[in-house]
C-alpha cells in the first residue's frame, strides 16, 4: 500500500530506496539463519563482487549499442506511421535482438558459475534451509528461522476458531465472517484478477460448514489441505526457484555486499 500511494505521487527515488532496503533485510535474514562461517562471507563476498561487475559490464555493453538503438528507433518511427516494415528492417532487428540475446545469455552464464561455486561452499543443512526460504521481513519463531513460515499456520488458526464458535453463534454471524473473508482475500488479489464475489461466499460458506462437521482427528490431518482450498484459485503456489537461482538473488545481489563486510568487519 505504500509503495502504491508513492507511485501516485511519481515518487521513485523513495520507493527505490524503500524496496531496496526491503530486499536487504530479506538478504540479512537469511545470512542470520544460514549461521554463515568467516570464511564462508568472505567466499560469498567475493563472489558477489564479481556477480557486481559482471553485471555492470553487461550494461555497459547495451548502453555503447548505438548500433541497436539506431535499429530500434527506425522500427519505432515506421510504428508510429503505421508503415509496412521493410524486409531489410526485419533482418535488422532480428539481428539486433539476437545481439542483446547474446550478451544476457553470456552474463547469465558467469553468473551461474559464480554460483555453482558458492553452492559448493555452503554445508547440507545450510542448502537445505536455502531450499525452503521463503522471503520475509520479520522472521517467524522457530529452528529454521530465517524466512516465512510454508505450512499456512495462520489461516489453521482462523480455521480452528471457526471450529470453537458455538452452534448458536456461528448461524448468527456465519455470513458476517464469510463477507470478512472475501474482503480479506480481496486485498491481496494481484491487480486486475477477476474475481467472483458471489461464487466464493457461496464456495467458503460450504467449506465453513464442512470444517465444523468433521472430527477433531480428521481436522488435525487434513488442516492444510483445508487451509490451502480456503485459498483457492487465486492464491496458485510459486514455482520454487532453483537453487543456482536462490544463490544468485540473494546471496549474489550487491546489495549483499556492505552487508557482509560490515559482519566480517564484526566478527574481527
Amino acid at each position: 500500500m505504500i509503495i502504491l500511494i508513492l507511485l501516485l505521487f511519481n515518487q521513485t527515488d523513495i520507493i527505490n530506496n524503500i524496496t531496496g532496503m526491503q530486499k536487504e533485510i530479506q538478504i540479512l535474514n537469511l545470512i542470520n539463519g544460514l549461521e554463515l562461517s568467516e570464511n564462508q562471507m568472505n567466499f560469498i563476498l567475493e563472489k558477489a563482487k564479481k556477480t557486481e561487475k559482471i553485471k555492470d559490464n553487461f550494461y555497459k555493453e547495451i548502453s555503447n549499442e548505438k548500433t541497436t538503438h539506431q535499429i530500434l528507433n527506425q522500427l519505432k518511427e515506421n510504428r508510429m506511421e503505421n508503415e509496412e516494415i521493410p524486409n531489410e528492417l526485419r533482418k535488422r532487428v532480428h539481428y539486433a535482438e539476437e545481439k542483446m540475446r547474446d550478451y544476457r545469455l553470456i552474463m547469465h552464464e558467469s553468473i551461474e558459475i559464480l554460483a555453482n561455486e558458492v553452492e559448493d561452499m555452503l554445508d547440507p543443512n545450510q542448502i537445505y534451509q536455502l531450499e525452503h526460504y521463503i522471503p520475509c521481513l520479520i522472521p517467524p519463531p522457530g529452528e529454521i528461522n530465517i524466512g516465512q513460515s510454508e505450512k499456512p499456520s495462520g489461516i489453521i488458526q482462523q480455521l480452528k476458531r471457526i471450529r470453537q464458535i458455538p452452534d448458536w453463534l456461528y448461524e448468527t454471524k456465519k455470513y458476517d465472517i464469510v463477507d470478512k473473508t472475501v474482503e480479506k482475500m480481496k486485498k491481496h488479489l494481484p491487480r486486475g484478477t477477476e474475481f467472483n464475489e458471489n461464487a466464493e461466499r457461496q464456495r467458503i460458506l460450504g467449506l465453513f460448514d464442512e470444517i465444523r462437521a468433521i472430527s477433531d482427528i480428521d481436522f488435525a490431518l487434513k488442516n492444510e489441505e483445508y487451509a490451502n482450498e480456503l485459498k483457492g484459485k487465486y492464491f496458485i503456489k510459486k514455482i520454487p526457484l532453483n537453487l543456482s537461482l536462490r544463490i544468485e538473488r540473494f546471496l549474489l545481489d550487491p546489495l549483499i555486499i556492505p552487508i557482509l563486510e560490515e559482519k566480517i568487519k564484526n566478527t574481527k
